[in-house]
């Protein structure tokens, strides 16, 4: 998948890359089918005729990233991904080994490989008393909050339900509960995980393979597949919080109401997480504050809590929504970017800042009003400190701890769009990330969301650096010196 892919209408196929894939598969077709009968789960091949490929591979949350494989394995148990995995170092050689969890990335469902869908590995377990979760390797976000609902616990993880818990924690994982508890991966206690050779072993801060653990903690797929996680879980009961649109149509307006939410949540105290989505060619700032502070039964209260008096200033030239109130941190709160955040055909990255100055706020501004492409395109930025910069926080290899702001642009179109105006989205991706890194950027070494570079030329040892890539260097080659797992920010 390159950075231009470009689906076709639905109910259509790209003949020639699933020509490819059934050519991929002819030399191993024998091989596979003897695998297929050995799983709990079950194979799905490349093929013209078989509708179950095509609704296997077509669910990518980004339409254009859906691949063609040549295997699928809907695997059902530790044991499948086990075969799968050896298989992949033997009869299945020929053929890349990818996974699938939650399809946020390029390199989940990847032309011509072999893939392990992990979809069918979501159970939660949930433990009030202990205020833990065990949470299976293929879960999606949405399915562990369901889990919680009435439990008044939350787990730290991203803002949209759709992604998967795998790809979001290994990448390090921020969202509401961030500033407070930290990343998503720092509240990982434990995580079961298969290896290159196929071994099953149990990662943790005190166990024998610790510098797994450390490698999980940020490293993307890098070291194996985690078929299971154990996450610790906080208290979400005094929830609170909602969006604050502002209208700003002009330049001049958008760029004083983004600096006054920089200079607002500059103190921000750590139970407070605040982002702002700036939609594409829109005359709007829109602006999310939640707190896990006691008080504030409305919008009025809430803006006396010391965390969120900044959505009391926020310019442009007047509000057009406040739905600040108490939420339900599972069913609700979670669910407030979801309008932001459909599938679509789209192309996405994240970078990491230090600081925000009034020059980079003009240029984000300039970046979605005068130079974005289609209105389908929309920056994000997300707040970040509090613990999520904890030094006392547990080994990890998050190169963007210390961060001050993390922005994730999204550029998109609409189906049936030229391949011009893709090309032209791609452009202004490009645009947008060398203008980020001009001004002290950094890359996010495995954001889970990066699908502008292909899984071919990964930007790994551009994004970590110094004895974080020396660790990285020395787990990789103990824990998978074939490269077998390289459809990641491959090291």
């Amino acid at each position: 998948m390159g950075p231009t892919s470009h689906k076709v209408t639905p109910g259509q196929l790209d003949a020639n890359r699933l020509g490819a894939a059934i050519q991929a598969l002819e030399g191993v077709k024998g091989a596979a089918e003897s695998l297929g009968a050995e799983l709990d789960g079950r194979l799905v091949l490349a093929s013209t005729k078989d509708n179950e490929y095509h609704a296997a591979r077509d669910r990518c949350f980004w339409l254009n990233d859906a691949g063609y494989p040549a295997v699928i394995a809907k695997v059902a148990s530790v044991e499948d991904v086990q075969k799968v995995v050896k298989a992949a170092t033997s009869c299945l050689k020929e053929l890349k080994l990818a996974v699938y969890c939650g399809g946020h990335t390029a390199m989940s469902m990847v032309d011509d490989a072999l893939v392990v869908d992990m979809s069918g590995l979501n159970s939660v377990d949930v433990d009030t008393d202990a205020k833990r979760a065990t949470v299976g390797g293929g879960c999606r976000i949405q399915d562990v909050d369901k889990a919680l609902e009435g439990t008044g616990l939350g787990f730290v993880t991203g803002t949209n339900g759709d992604t998967g818990v795998s790809g979001l924690t290994l990448a390090g994982g921020f969202g509401y509960l961030g500033r407070q508890h930290g990343f998503a991966c720092d509240n990982v206690l434990e995580a079961q995980v298969v290896l290159a050779s196929g071994e099953v072993v149990i990662a943790s801060d005190s166990g024998p393979h610790k510098e797994l653990m450390q490698g999980l903690r940020g490293g993307g797929g890098n070291f194996g597949i985690v078929t299971r996680w154990v996450f610790r879980l906080h208290d979400v009961s005094n929830c609170f919080g909602g969006l604050v649109v502002r209208f700003a149509p002009t330049w001049s307006a958008s760029v004083g109401s983004l600096k006054k939410w920089r200079d607002g949540v500059k103190d921000l105290p750590t139970p407070v997480m605040s982002a702002v989505a700036l939609p594409g060619r829109a005359p709007v700032n829109v602006y999310l504050g939640v707190t896990f502070e006691e008080g504030g039964k409305d919008a009025k209260s809430a803006t006396e809590l010391k965390g969120l008096k900044f959505t009391q200033n926020l310019g442009g030239w007047f509000g057009l929504e406040n739905s600040l109130k108490k939420r339900d941190h599972c069913t609700d709160a979670q669910k407030m970017l979801e309008p932001m955040n459909q599938p679509c055909y789209r192309l996405v990255s994240g970078i990491a800042l230090a600081n925000m100055s009034d020059d980079l706020i003009e240029k984000i501004i300039t970046l979605v009003r005068k130079d974005c492409p289609t209105k389908h395109c929309v920056m994000l930025l997300f707040k970040m400190g509090g613990n999520a910069n904890s030094p006392d926080s547990p080994p990890s290899v998050l190169s963007h701890r210390g961060a001050d702001f993390w922005i994730l642009t999204e550029g998109g179109w609409a189906k049936n769009s030229s391949q011009r105006t893709v090309q032209k989205v791609e452009e202004w991706m490009l645009l947008v990330k060398q203008t980020l890194m001009a001004c002290d950027g950094y890359d996010l070494p495995y954001p889970m969301w990066d699908n502008i570079h292909s899984a071919d030329t990964p930007d790994a040892h551009q994004a970590y650096g110094g004895a974080i890539k020396k660790f990285m260097l020395e787990t990789k080659q103990k824990y998978d010196p074939s490269n077998i797992f390289s459809y990641n920010k491959n090291i």
